[in-house]
């Protein structure tokens, strides 16, 4: 449970996906298999934190068309990981923001 007013937390994870879930046929697939959300994600007083990962994803290709990520059928849960950004970072504290 993250912490209560005036104390607010935020993070920024980084996704990886398993490189064997995308067509060998995708130009730059090694750097295509990783996201972040490019921003920090706050977390509000007094509220839970899980990270779940849907496995729905895709790419955009260079021509505008969409190419699916193959989740594995029978472990979903092994498509993709969050590698970095699982710290908590204090953005406020009673009442000052702190810059980072």
């Amino acid at each position: 449970v993250t912490p209560p007013f005036p104390i607010v937390l935020s993070t920024c994870p980084v996704i990886q996906f398993e490189a064997s879930c995308l067509p060998p046929s995708v130009p730059d697939r090694e750097q295509k298999l990783q996201f972040s959300l490019g921003c920090r994600v706050i977390l509000p007083p007094e509220s839970f934190l899980a990270l779940r990962l849907p496995f729905v994803y895709g790419i955009q290709m260079e021509d505008g068309r969409l190419q699916s990520l193959n989740p594995f059928e029978h472990e979903p849960e092994k498509t993709a990981w969050i590698t970095k950004g699982t710290t908590l970072q204090v953005m406020s504290k009673g009442g000052s923001t702190q810059s980072q």
